[in-house]
């Protein structure tokens, strides 16, 4: 289906040159060489600038105030190096810069009436035409006369023309290289020092911005400090005579510096080598250590975590086993309280069931006392009762003990009187001693109060008595109650 089709690939077509224009007569800047071909720094800078960002320049040398009109026109893309000023920045933009640049006053020698840029009024000054400088002075009111070349002025001073020429100072430096002017001489002060770069069409931000990016570049990888001092650094240094004699010995001394040189460079790298394998080796048990040290992590870790494992099957075993406990302790527990309450229900009941023919004996006991009865009758009688009364004081006991297990046990302090108590005792001892054939005597400390706060229970009153009392002695028992604060004493 596709029988007699073609399919035609065109590439982009190549961007037109930019047209750049650059001074014939601004050397080092620009100027034209012997076969007439554009030299300098901003023409080197612009073939190399051609080289980077990949797009054709045509450079136009032409009289710098030429190559301003033509771009003023807009039949230029951007002028070559030029000196930035606000005045200029309102109709073109600039790249960063790319070198500065300084000038300088020249004058004759024989004339000794200009020392600096005040002494200008009323000279003969002649300047570049449309240059900085001249935009300069105009602006400050010094009088002055355009040449089409910093050349031309510097020509015209020498001729006697003029009685100042403002160049820039790397114009004269390579001038006066090439030819001498016996009859001028430079002052030391630089005026007007200034920022050089590239200038486009105003508004041109895309070309602006392909030119900072080659600038940049050459900065970047050293061309831009190359062509300076292929330019100017050279200028300077034929300046100055030492400097230019210590060039001519470092030239014949090159082939011996080059020798020691070369042997350092081999001491040096010879050195280098030892330092680099004692660097290795460092480096090899130290990473063998590591090496090392990461092994006992990683073993100490995995025998952490099979402790871990044991610890927690430990503990989960430790853990039912307590849970069992618990809900044996509970049961336990629900055991003895569920006893516990049986005994004490049992006490309770036990206490209700005998207590009820106790109160019949005590009651019946009281109304037979109430009758005619013989001296011992009446003794027997009163014994039963005190017997019973005890009696059922101790089954109140024991009810008071159900009760402290309840938690509702009330006690309250009363008064009772010992000689009456001690009477009470005889009546329940008396008879068994008298059984025994025994002596019982009972004595009370003249100091001892009658009456005493306590809270009774027969218990405690007849159980010494009948401890004390025993099965068979021929010796009296004797009981007493002695004075606060002295010990008791028992005789048996």
């Amino acid at each position: 289906m596709w029988a007699g089709c073609s399919l035609t690939l065109s590439a982009d077509p190549p961007p037109p040159p930019l047209t750049v224009a650059t001074n014939i007569g601004n050397r080092p800047y620009e100027y034209l060489d012997e076969k007439g071909s554009p030299a300098g720094f901003s023409n080197d800078l612009l073939r190399e600038l051609e080289r980077v960002i990949g797009r054709p320049i045509k450079i136009c040398p032409l009289p710098f105030a030429q190559g301003r009109e033509a771009f003023e026109k807009g039949e230029l893309d951007a002028l070559g190096t030029v000196i930035y000023t606000k005045e200029r920045a309102q109709v073109m933009d600039f790249t960063v810069p790319t070198h500065s640049m300084t000038y300088i006053l020249l004058i004759r020698k024989d004339d000794r009436s200009i020392t600096s840029e005040r002494d200008l009024m009323g000279k003969r000054v002649v300047v570049n035409r449309r240059n900085a400088v001249a935009e300069y002075f105009q602006s400050q009111g010094i009088p002055f006369q355009e040449l089409s070349t910093n050349e031309a002025c510097i020509q015209a001073l020498a001729a006697g023309q003029a009685d100042c020429a403002v160049a820039p100072k790397y114009t004269w430096l390579y001038l006066k290289s090439q030819q001498a002017f016996p009859n001028i001489s430079m002052l030391p002060t630089e005026i007007y020092p200034s920022r050089r770069g590239l200038a486009v069409q105003k508004g041109e931000a895309q070309l602006l911005a392909q030119l900072n990016e080659g600038i940049f570049r050459l900065k970047e990888n050293g061309t831009l400090d190359h062509l300076y001092a292929k330019h100017f650094a050279v200028l300077e240094a034929s300046e100055v005579p030492f400097l230019t004699s210590l060039r001519r010995v470092a030239l014949a001394a090159l082939p011996i510096l080059s020798v020691i040189l070369l042997g350092g460079l081999a001491l040096w790298s010879w050195s280098l080598k030892r330092v680099v394998r004692k660097r290795t080796l460092e480096l090899r048990n130290e990473l063998q250590r590591r090496s090392q040290l990461e092994a006992d992590r990683e073993r100490a870790l995995s025998e952490l975590t099979l402790y871990k494992a044991q610890l927690e099957e430990l503990v989960t075993l430790r853990s039912g086993e307590l849970q069992l406990a618990n809900a044996d302790l509970v049961g336990a527990k629900e055991a003895a309280e569920t006893a516990n309450r049986m005994k004490s229900s049992f006490l309770a009941n036990m206490s209700h069931e005998i207590r009820t023919p106790m109160n019949a004996v005590t009651v019946l006991t009281h109304l037979a006392l109430q009758t005619d009865l013989t001296e011992k009758q009446r003794q027997y009688l009163v014994k039963t009762k005190v017997a019973a009364d005890s009696l059922l004081g101790i089954i109140n006991d024991i009810l008071d003990f159900s009760k402290i297990e309840a938690g509702k046990l009330q006690m309250d302090a009363k008064e009772f009187f010992l000689e009456e108590e001690f009477e009470k005792v005889t009546q329940l001892v008396g008879t068994k001693s008298a059984e025994k054939h025994l002596e019982f005597l009972l004595n009370i400390a003249p100091d001892v109060p009658p009456a005493w706060p306590a809270i009774p229970c027969g218990s405690v009153r007849c159980s010494p008595t009948s401890a004390a009392t025993p099965s068979s002695s021929p010796n009296p028992v004797r009981w007493w109650s002695p004075s606060p604060g002295s010990s008791p004493e028992k005789a048996g």
